[in-house]
């Protein structure tokens, strides 16, 4: 878990009346690898996130960029979001668009309810 993930769990639980009872999941997502001249899979993916404990009720999911490796010879476009979210888990989308050749892409996300 990075400083950066913990930090966010400590500020939501800190900020959060006391009468919340306020729970956090959080962890770190992966692209497939993708070499220069793949597939159009490599501008879109997919990953299901399965929470190694289930929620109450549906978690508000937040996610974050935290490395990328793109092609140095196109622009830079990436965006990432959650979808799909459950008690049990959620997708996380990673897309690119346009001559972007995204190799490898790591999504930090954190869920609390």
């Amino acid at each position: 878990m990075t400083p950066r993930i913990l930090l966010g769990c400590l500020l939501v639980v800190l900020l959060l009346p006391a009468s919340i009872d306020a729970w956090c999941l959080s962890g770190v997502v992966s692209s497939d690898y993708c070499k220069r001249g793949s597939s159009e899979r490599c501008q879109s993916q997919v990953k299901y996130v399965r929470f190694n404990q289930r929620f109450r009720k549906t978690p508000v999911v937040m996610t974050a960029i935290s490395a990328f490796d793109i092609w140095r010879r196109a622009n830079s476009r990436l965006t990432v979001y959650p979808s799909s979210i459950s008690t049990h888990g959620f997708n996380m989308n990673m897309k690119t668009w346009g001559n972007t050749h995204l190799y490898r892409v790591s999504v930090s996300w954190i869920a609390c309810l």
